[in-house]
């Protein structure tokens, strides 16, 4: 039903403020789920100043959370029973896993991982622009850029999210023009 060039923005930006993805309108959640995170990855990559370096970091805190969630589970069955295919998963992130000693320097080390976590979640959050403000007025909104561009707005129900994130970026070059 939508993709990114045909969702009307007003129901992109309703959808973003209540979280309700039943909004598209697909026969099942899951179809919702899906197309909706494929619009909002578009709109992302659109309006966010470095995507790329945030959705990096997003990838390798989600690897190097599944290693540690592994690993620290692989320890746990381990202690409580041995068993030859937990200690290959462990070999396979270059640990030795034959004794006890062996578990125990595998949990040690299993603080440096958190740590690395923290850190990308730390410069992740940096990055990360500031929440979209609930309050935000999407007809306001547009009106005003309209006005700045000197074009004359039409139904703001009409305007579909790709042709707003263009009216975005055509308001930002001429508040820049206008600046100097």
């Amino acid at each position: 039903m939508y993709t990114y060039n045909t969702i009307p923005a007003r129901l992109f930006f309703e959808i973003s403020k209540t979280d309700n993805i039943n909004l598209l309108g697909y026969a099942t959640q899951k179809e919702n789920k899906h197309h909706w995170e494929e619009i909002a990855e578009e709109y992302a990559k659109k309006t966010i100043n470095n995507y790329d370096l945030i959705f990096d970091l997003m990838r390798k805190i989600r690897s190097l959370s599944c290693k540690y969630v592994v690993i620290q589970n692989c320890i746990f069955l381990l202690r409580r029973k041995p068993d030859q295919e937990l200690t290959e998963i462990l070999q396979e992130y270059g640990y030795k896993a034959d004794t006890k000693e062996d578990l125990d320097k595998i949990e040690k080390n299993l603080n440096s991982l958190e740590v690395r976590i923290a850190n990308l979640e730390n410069q992740l959050e940096q990055l990360q622009p500031e929440k979209e403000n609930k309050t935000f007025d999407f007809s306001k909104n547009y009106i005003a850029m309209c006005l700045v561009l000197e074009t004359t707005p039409k139904n703001s129900d009409e305007v579909l999210l790709c042709d707003y994130v263009n009216l975005i970026e055509f308001t930002e070059q001429k508040l820049k023009v206008l600046k100097n």
